[in-house]
């Protein structure tokens, strides 16, 4: 088992290493096959599925299949940026301004006391004028709950205690928490693992909650089961669709795809098989199209692109090139984005080639990705880690990138996280640095 977990963990991080509409086909709006189905209200032939996106009430799904704890909103005005460590920051869009969202000229933004401090799990939402956020810091205020929503002003002033989140009960003990959550049209989804022992033998089944912000009552809306599983969950339109990885000692693994609808209630299985040795990354239209990537391996990356065509996977497009070796780094809103294929040994090398198309197979862009940015952090002898934040549309890239000053004991060493747009325009780019933020353990012996 273990071969298999840390096949998995080398995936994922080389994947997050490598720096609209959909095809022709139409949408699903049948599936193959009904699971797990919930209080169905209403027949497939009578509901037409909304697979629409509305910015004002919809999860930003470029955030979700990056693997990383990022949170990235864009108001009118500014884009509001909370990195895996450190405070709720604020961003100009054209690059001229940035700082923690705190309002306070004394404060020095260190510590929790600091306006822009907030314990947010992934993933924040803007709207209805509003920052939410789930917080996990209130246990001993809220026993009783796995977490409290939050929210505040625009400004980061106001904050305040919108509901707590209840415990929900589970077939495997106290031993589940939630990894991240969901802000979408209204509704707060949990996407909530569980350690369990059964027959002596560990496992790790995940559910997925749904929590309407004008209600009480959190419901289970999937359970993957007994065994070794991971997964994640992609709200998009009226669904939130749900990906089920399952795996065994015998090597054997399985992957699903299915949705759920809180208007009809009803649980669909759109995808169940092998032919992936996991489905980590993907997206899904305002069609309600899916895709993916094909197999990745360590020597060549993953180069095509997979559409979902009523239950049966086909090929839309590669990323084949007789003299890059390209590998597929993100899905995105409208593009794929791929990189120069490395094996990384680490720090990681600048020098990156980025090929982005449409979902049509038509090029975006295609060349160097710049990097002007970083001679003023290797300045000050911080080495370029990685990429943990790749995603964006037809316009315009964002990147989060790591860096970090390295010391011969490899031990607490501080960090940078920089934010990039590259702006894209007639097969052009160009970069504007928008913020960055440095963290540090100091230790006061």
């Amino acid at each position: 088992m273990k071969k298999y977990v840390c096949m998995l963990a080398a995936c994922l991080m080389l994947l997050s290493l490598a720096a609209c509409k959909g095809g022709d086909k139409p949408a699903p709006t049948e599936a193959p096959e009904s699971t797990a189905a919930t209080e169905a209200t209403a027949s497939p032939e009578a509901h037409i599925p909304d697979h629409s996106y509305n910015r004002d009430t919809d999860f930003n799904k470029m955030l979700a299949t990056n693997g990383n704890e990022t949170s990235l909103l864009e108001s009118e005005d500014v884009y509001y940026w909370k990195p895996c460590i450190g405070n709720l920051m604020y961003a100009e869009k054209d690059g001229s301004d940035h700082g923690p969202l705190c309002g306070r000229p004394e404060c020095t933004h260190e510590d929790s006391s600091c306006d822009a401090y907030v314990a947010a799990y992934r993933y924040m939402a803007l709207t209805g004028g509003k920052l939410y956020y789930f917080n996990v810091d209130l246990w001993k205020q809220y026993p009783d709950a796995c977490g409290v929503i939050c929210r505040m002003d625009l400004d980061g002033t106001n904050k305040e205690i919108v509901k707590p989140v209840p415990k929900p009960e589970t077939l495997y003990g106290d031993g589940g928490t939630p990894q991240y959550v969901c802000f979408h049209r209204g509704i707060l989804y949990l996407f909530y693992h569980a350690n369990f022992i059964s027959d002596a033998e560990p496992m790790q089944p995940f559910m997925v909650y749904a929590f309407p912000l004008d209600g009480d009552e959190i419901k289970l809306i999937y359970d993957s089961g007994k065994d070794y599983h991971d997964g994640s969950i992609f709200p998009s339109g009226e669904f939130c669709y749900i990906q089920d990885y399952v795996w065994n000692e015998a090597g054997e693994y399985k992957d699903k795809i299915l949705r759920w609808s809180p208007i009809t209630g009803e649980t669909e299985l759109l995808y169940e098989g092998s032919d992936f040795q996991w489905i980590a990354r993907y997206w899904v239209d305002d069609e309600g199209t899916v895709y993916t990537n094909d197999i990745w391996t360590s020597e060549n990356g993953a180069k095509n692109v997979m559409r979902l065509d009523n239950g049966v996977w086909e090929k839309a497009f590669d990323f084949e090139d007789p003299d890059i070796s390209y590998s597929i780094r993100n899905l995105s809103d409208g593009i794929v984005i791929a990189r120069n294929h490395i094996i990384y040994s680490g720090p990681l090398d600048p020098d990156i080639d980025i090929w982005i198309k449409r979902y049509d197979g038509s090029t975006v862009y295609k060349g160097k990705l710049p990097m002007g940015w970083l001679d003023e952090f290797t300045a000050q002898g911080m080495t370029l880690e990685n990429a943990s934040l790749v995603c964006g549309n037809e316009n315009e890239l964002f990147c989060e990138f790591e860096l970090r000053k390295r010391n011969k004991d490899r031990v607490n060493e501080p960090q940078s996280f920089v934010l990039i747009k590259y702006e894209l325009h007639d097969g052009e780019i160009t970069e504007i640095p928008l913020g960055d933020v440095y963290h540090e353990i100091k230790q006061n012996w």
